[in-house]
């Protein structure tokens, strides 16, 4: 035994000091065969060795190293199975398991993962896994998949996994000539998923909805600090609108006005389509001059009436009824539930006026008719008593007419009356003059008795 300890020490010494040449190096059976570098034997050392195991089931092969240290720390494992591990504690359970972080530093570093399959799922699968959670967590790890269907149609895919490896949902979805779906789970554990993004191969993208129909289609609300349009819609028709929107129109039909240029805002009800058209519409004429503002409500057909906004400055011009102050006019074209001011008040035509009075033809009530109508009306005939103007007011126009009329009947009266005087007149003037003519006859009398008078005196004497 001591010769045999010799010679090993000795082929060890020698070894030791030189270069050795082999084509095969075995090792004995058995674990533990180790091969080791002492690096340094500096403070607690430093140093390297390879050393093989038998953990059951498989052998190790674990490339480890002390660095001040006189414990050896693995750096990399190999196992009979294939699995490689670097930094690890336990034994790896994938073809390559990494403890920390991998860096690549080329001028064009990448990693490629290359699948194989034969299934509906032919690509590849990059898994983050959650470690340290319950068993079942349904936030445990996600899937990152690159796939070609039995279909030819090539995917790319986000998904939610449990621990278990269950799917739970995509998140993120890509598929060749569709494009692409954002999406996020309805809840923790339900493998269903909403879709909150879409971008349509041909550049459509929606908000809410999976097929949008426009540049943006969004179904939903939208919240924002401003709106730029650069340019509305176009529109021929403006009874064929159904969508909300902005639209545009040059001599367009069913427009507010035939011949202009109009731009205008449509809102929908919420159920409409393409044959049910129940809208709120606004239009604006284009006029530097004097711009005018439409608005209307359409039926099912999209039919309705045009009505003109009121604006400050132009003619104004309302096809229906105004209140002001009452929502009942009582069907006039103008109710107002108040005093109204105003320089002058003209009423543009009526036909009714009361200068008939003034026909020879026109049976004037006497004075005597007029007071028995008064005393037993209590108002004068066809003017609207107290009662019937509190009930039911009256027509400004009809009411001037029907008092002018009054005013010409006592014109008439008047007239009548004046030429009574004039006669009454004229009599008492003839009177006067027989008077005067009796006042001088009487006189001369007089004068003449008074003569024959003085003649009988002197006859007598």
């Amino acid at each position: 035994m001591k010769k045999h300890l010799f010679v090993f020490c000795l082929v060890a010494s020698q070894l030791g000091a030189q270069t050795t040449t082999f084509d095969n190096l075995n090792a004995n059976y058995g674990s533990n065969k180790k091969i080791t570098w002492f690096t340094s034997n500096y403070s607690s050392g430093f140093g390297h060795r390879i050393i093989n195991s038998d953990p059951g089931g498989q052998t190790l092969l674990s490339f480890q190293a002390r660095n001040n240290t006189s414990i050896w720390s693995d750096v990399m494992k190999i196992t009979s199975l294939g699995n490689v591990g670097i930094g690890i504690t336990g034994l790896p359970a994938q073809r390559l398991e990494v403890g920390g972080n991998i860096l690549s530093t080329s001028s064009n570093p990448y990693i490629s993962i290359y699948g194989h399959g034969t299934g509906a799922y032919q690509g590849a699968t990059l898994r983050l896994n959650s470690m340290g959670v319950s068993s079942g967590n349904e936030h445990a790890s996600a899937w990152l998949i690159n796939h070609r269907g039995t279909d030819g149609v090539g995917t790319f895919e986000l998904q939610r996994r449990n621990s278990s490896g269950t799917y739970r949902g995509s998140l993120l979805f890509y598929r060749d000539n569709y494009g692409w779906d954002f999406r996020t789970a309805t809840s923790t554990t339900t493998t269903g998923t909403g879709t909150r993004l879409t971008i349509k191969n041909t550049g459509e993208v929606g908000i809410g909805i999976t097929d949008p129909q426009e540049k943006l289609h969004v179904s939903g609300n939208i919240l924002g600090n401003k709106l730029i349009l650069n340019d509305p819609n176009d529109t021929s028709d403006w009874n064929t609108l159904w969508q909300s929107g902005f639209y545009q129109g040059y001599n367009a039909t069913n427009a507010p006005e035939a011949s202009a240029w109009f731009w205008g805002l449509n809102m929908n009800h919420s159920s409409n389509n393409s044959t049910y058209k129940y809208n709120g519409q606004i239009a604006i004429k284009n006029s530097s001059i004097n711009p005018v503002m439409y608005f209307r409500s359409t039926n099912a057909d999209g039919i309705g009436t045009w009505t003109k906004v009121l604006h400050s400055e132009g003619n104004q011009t309302i096809n229906g009824n105004l209140g002001i102050g009452t929502t009942n006019t009582q069907g006039f074209k103008l109710g107002v539930d108040g005093d109204i001011a105003a320089l002058e008040v003209k009423i543009a035509t009526y036909t009714n006026w009361a200068d008939f009075v003034f026909n020879k033809d026109y049976d004037l009530p006497t004075l005597q008719e007029v007071e028995k109508h008064i005393k037993e009306k209590g108002h004068l005939k066809n003017i609207p008593n107290a009662k019937e103007v509190k009930k039911d007011g009256f027509y400004l126009a009809e009411m001037n007419a029907k008092l002018l009329q009054k005013v010409e009947e006592l014109t008439l009266y008047t007239i009548n009356q004046e030429k009574e005087l004039q006669d009454q007149k004229r009599i008492n003037e003839g009177f006067e003059k027989d008077l005067k003519e009796l006042k001088e006859e009487n006189q001369v009398l007089k004068s003449l008795l008074e003569r024959v008078k003085k003649l009988e005196e002197n006859i007598k004497k």
